[in-house]
């Protein structure tokens, strides 16, 4: 039993966890932090919901992104090494079931009501804005009738004319909350996922080898 509880309470090298990233867990891990990059590569179509577009906070709200999912994989290494197994199960749950369906729903609910899909014949795909929840009053006095997609075909679809047509406030409200309900859904899998490592390599025996049973070399 001493044995049994020095191994499970031996420290793990920020190394030795890294490297673990490794395995089919670690690339899970790596492909949802890589997911708001997608639209990037395939901009225009279905992929822009990864992460829906958020005008001139679009670059700097993907790379504070990397930088979250980073900061989440220390995390998981310094606070939860040790972790009793009802505590691990229950933080499981949370980041694994719980916060991510909770905040997905919030995602889908205003990307409905706040992303804007419209088509481009003339290029052969669609552009995807996210527009604000007020409209400007320049837009209410010119496109009182149009609906949001036919107010963006007139105008444009650059951010400078988004802003003519919505407010700032509103706009800015629509899109942190875009941001922050991505991150509620993304960043509590992240951390699941990088538990899921080290979990794996805090039951793996020391040198990560399994050991042999002298009980049964003693039978034969």
């Amino acid at each position: 039993m001493k044995n049994d509880n020095a191994a499970a309470l031996r420290p793990i090298k920020l190394k030795t966890y890294y490297l673990n990233f490794k395995t089919v867990r670690g690339l899970v891990t790596a492909f949802a932090a890589g997911l708001p990059l997608i639209p990037k590569v395939t901009p225009g179509t279905s992929t822009e919901y990864l992460l829906a577009p958020l005008g001139d906070l679009d670059n700097l709200a993907r790379f504070s992104f990397a930088i979250f999912c980073l900061a989440v994989t220390y995390l998981v290494y310094f606070r939860y090494q040790g972790q009793s197994p009802t505590a691990r199960k229950r933080t499981f749950l949370l980041c694994l079931m719980v916060i991510p369906l909770s905040s997905l729903c919030l995602y889908f609910v205003f990307c409905d009501s706040y992303v804007r899909k419209v088509d481009i014949p003339t290029i052969g795909r669609a552009a995807y804005v996210s527009v604000g929840y007020q409209r400007s009053e320049f837009a209410n006095q010119n496109f009182a009738s149009l609906t949001d997609e036919e107010m963006l075909r007139q105008r444009g679809l650059t951010e400078e004319e988004v802003r003519k047509l919505w407010t700032h406030m509103s706009l800015l409200a629509v899109r942190v909350i875009l941001f922050f309900s991505w991150c509620g859904f993304l960043l509590p899998l992240i951390l699941g996922l990088s538990l899921g490592v080290l979990d794996q390599l805090e039951k793996a025996p020391a040198g990560g080898k399994i050991a042999s049973h002298p009980s049964r070399n003693v039978r034969r």
